[in-house]
């Protein structure tokens, strides 16, 4: 399919909102170990690092760059009141906090519930404008920031599930629910298979967020799956690299999915199939219509036929749709368990079977 003409505005509006989450979750009193990097390079000689090789105060200033120029792109930066820069009072803001830390200040905490209502205000600015722009452009800031607070707004030992920072808020029905349809509303501005695979793996997480044991153990996982998920939208350019090669292209879960889904023409089509192969080899139902008299068999040879014959063109008709959706799927869960992250041994080859009903075409 062509890519839509405000694509690359709508992606801007995905890495804007990802920022969003990135710069808030790195200034957090308890910032994610996993997330702010680690520094892999000697600096004796100053080598020039790569993004995985950076250190945790490069990784910090290169988010709030990236919030600042994203911002002002996308022309969301001035505040309403007095036209005054976000991104740049924000900046201050975690700066200043970064000092009070470093100097064990009683007011660090003070100055970080400053700084998260500064982003909460910015936040609620960037999705007004947007919302009037375009809802496209809303959708994918809320996307992008969305599947980054899977990772930057997890607080890890947050114990009740209602708390905005708990495995069982992020992970719960209610918030995959709405990432499912915001990746369907841009199906178009992705790269094929990347809405309905990133979708298959949020499903997956969700399980792990359920199971206490298993979700303890995937907390490292989670940074680079977001950091997938990241690459993915922005940076594969073909998904269908991912796709597995198979010895047998058939699976037990997926024939029953599709069954399910499509039973109702499969059963029409043996129905009719039946008829037609009954009208024509078994002489005694030709008999038991020849009673009701000569006319009326005809009639009713030719209703039967016409049944037979539009039933059997029904499911000829349906056979591409069901075929193309099988082998759809089967590819889907392939990129799927391509970019997953999740620890074995509860990783599972049908990743995105929970949500594949959802997406019914």
């Amino acid at each position: 399919m062509p890519v839509p003409d405000d694509a690359d505005v709508v992606l801007t509006a995905f890495r804007l909102g990802w920022c969003v989450a990135e710069v808030r979750g790195r200034n957090r009193p308890d910032a994610p170990p996993g997330g702010p990097g680690t520094r892999l390079l000697s600096c004796e000689g100053h080598p020039l690092p790569l993004q995985g090789e950076r250190s945790a105060a490069e990784l910090f200033i290169q988010a709030h760059a990236a919030l600042m120029a994203l911002a002002d792109k996308l022309g969301v930066d001035a505040n309403p009141a007095d036209g005054a820069s976000f991104s740049k009072e924000v900046d201050r803001c975690a700066a200043a906090l970064v000092n009070l830390r470093a100097a064990s200040s009683a007011y660090a905490l003070g100055e970080w519930d400053k700084l998260a209502g500064l982003i909460y205000m910015f936040d609620s600015h960037i999705q007004n404008c947007l919302a009037g722009k375009s809802p496209n452009e809303l959708s994918g800031y809320q996307l992008g920031r969305g599947l980054a607070e899977c990772y930057w707004a997890l607080d890890p030992a947050a114990s009740d599930p209602a708390s905005p920072t708990a495995w069982g808020f992020l992970f719960g029905t209610t918030r995959i629910k709405e990432l499912h349809q915001l990746l369907m509303s841009l199906s178009d501005y992705l790269p094929s298979y990347t809405a309905r695979a990133i979708a298959g793996t949020l499903a997956l997480w969700r399980s792990v967020a359920a199971d206490e044991t298993w979700r303890n153990n995937a907390y490292d996982s989670l940074h680079m799956q977001v950091s997938r998920w990241y690459r993915f939208v922005l940076q594969v350019p073909d998904p269908a690299s991912l796709v597995l090669p198979r010895k047998w292209p058939l699976s037990a879960k997926l024939t029953l999915r599709v069954i399910r889904l499509y039973w109702s023409v499969i059963v029409i089509g043996l129905l009719s199939v039946a008829l037609a192969i009954a009208l024509i080899n078994l002489p005694h139902i030709n008999e038991t219509i020849h009673h009701f008299g000569p006319g009326i068999s005809g009639v009713w040879k030719a209703i039967l036929a016409i049944v037979a014959a539009t039933g059997i063109a029904r499911i000829g008709f349906s056979t591409p749709k069901i075929v193309r959706r099988y082998s759809d799927d089967l590819n889907i869960d392939d990129v799927a368990i391509s970019i997953s992250t999740v620890p074995p041994p509860q990783r599972r080859r049908q990743a995105t079977v929970p949500v594949n009903d959802a997406w019914k075409r």
